[in-house]
């Protein structure tokens, strides 16, 4: 309760023949929908978990992983861009 997930950053990068650069709006799209995608299957698997943490632990283990979802997110259009 009071606790909410990141907001996925619609200003993230990949690396195109050698140089970064913004996503385009379809991998933007992509991304913010992927991540999206994630969170709700992280919270529906942790959900009883969250519910029992103190409100500042139940933060700290959200950023935790939300970070790592991103970055899986960010890896997959990557991934794209490379092909």
């Amino acid at each position: 309760k009071g606790v909410f997930m990141p907001t996925p950053n619609i200003t993230v990068t990949v690396k195109e023949n050698g140089e970064r650069r913004k996503l385009s709006r379809e991998e933007a799209y992509n991304y913010q929908r992927n991540v999206g995608q994630m969170y709700r299957t992280w919270i529906e698997r942790n959900s009883d978990r969250l519910l029992k943490m103190k409100p500042d632990d139940a933060a700290d283990f959200i950023d935790k992983n939300a970070d790592r979802m991103r970055r899986d997110a960010r890896e997959k259009i990557q991934q794209k861009v490379r092909r």
